[in-house]
């Protein structure tokens, strides 16, 4: 009771506030634009049964490999019933229990909306990681070393890394591959010619995360699971910076760089940018916009694939296109194309 009174305040503190700072409009719309996702038809918002169960296993490693052994069920071994005192293993048991109602509850909503943005399933994160350092304590204190956790440490961190060991080789120097694989879809293929310098050095963090996968895993075979757990997290920690400083910049260069540009260059400027055909935020960010500007001249932003009708709309002229945008200034009155 204790906890579901606590968890609850924290809701009810959250709704109060924003329909306090915003109204109780706020809200209504807030909860129509949740109930959009559930009520969209399949398919409709990307993505695929099971995408955010990926999602986890390979956006939490390892702490999602260590977790599976507690997915469900009381998996309390005889010897930590035995030594702890049942007041403290009731209370743990109770802790895993809801760790889990959080988890599964996170990722069936997750799942249901079927959605690619990785968001979604963030809810997840807490309660995954609460029950990878219950499997790590208790192979620490009882030597119980789930075998699920040896088959799978070494094959998702090898995979993985290799994954992300090869993204410098065939986007910088065997991009062909991957023009047959996107083949159909236009805005990819002009976005993968966009100039962006890929090296070898740039694959390190994918190998860091493989060779520590193996050390972890050779070290969880020799019942050494603190040291093991140590040198994996710590592969994984340096993997996710490393990551972000040589790998993601890049992609989001492929992905958005030339956008980016063109709203960095309106910044300060007296105008509306408006992406058409799809959803982004950062037209906002990088053209320093506020939402409901309405003054200054119009600007909209479109990709390849899907103009929109733009180009047949009277008084709007194309700017120039760029791996796979394309950008459009309004001159003449007139309604604007529908987002």
């Amino acid at each position: 009771a204790v906890f579901s009174a606590a968890a609850m305040f924290w809701v009810a503190a959250w709704i109060g506030l924003d329909a306090f700072l915003h109204g109780s409009g706020y809200i209504g719309r807030f909860l129509a634009d949740q109930s959009r996702f559930f009520t969209a038809p399949p398919g409709s918002e990307g993505g695929f049964y099971g995408e955010q169960l990926v999602i986890l296993l390979l956006g939490c490693f390892p702490v999602s490999v260590f977790a599976l052994p507690n997915m469900w069920g009381d998996r309390q071994p005889a010897e930590e019933l035995m030594e702890s005192n049942t007041l403290a293993a009731c209370k743990r048991s109770d802790l895993v229990t809801w760790m889990q109602l959080l988890f599964w509850s996170g990722l069936v909503l997750a799942s249901v909306v079927r959605t690619d943005s990785i968001q979604y399933s963030s809810l997840c994160y807490f309660p995954l990681t609460y029950l990878g350092s219950i499997t790590i304590w208790r192979a620490v204190r009882w030597d119980i070393q789930p075998r699920v956790v040896g088959y799978l440490l070494p094959a998702v961190g090898v995979l993985f890394g290799a994954a992300v060991m090869a993204i410098p080789y065939y986007l910088g120097h065997h991009s062909n591959i991957l023009r047959v694989v996107f083949a159909d879809n236009p805005f990819a293929l002009a976005a993968i010619d966009a100039n962006i310098p890929w090296t070898f050095w740039q694959a390190i963090p994918g190998f860091i995360l493989a060779i520590a996968s193996i050390a972890g895993w050779i070290l969880w075979r020799n019942y050494r699971p603190w040291l093991s757990a140590q040198i994996v997290f710590a592969g994984g920690a340096l993997f996710t910076f490393l990551s972000s400083l040589f790998i993601l910049c890049n992609i989001e260069k492929h992905a958005q760089g030339a956008a980016v540009e063109f709203y960095q260059s309106k910044c300060g400027s007296d105008c509306r940018i408006r992406p058409v055909g799809f959803k982004t935020y950062a037209h906002l960010f990088y053209g320093c916009r506020k939402p409901d500007a309405e003054n200054g001249k119009i600007y909209f932003v479109a990709k390849v694939s899907d103009l929109c009708g733009l180009p047949e709309m009277p008084g709007c002229n194309e700017l120039y296109r760029k791996n796979g945008f394309v950008f459009f200034e309004y001159i003449a009155e007139g309604p604007g194309p529908k987002k």
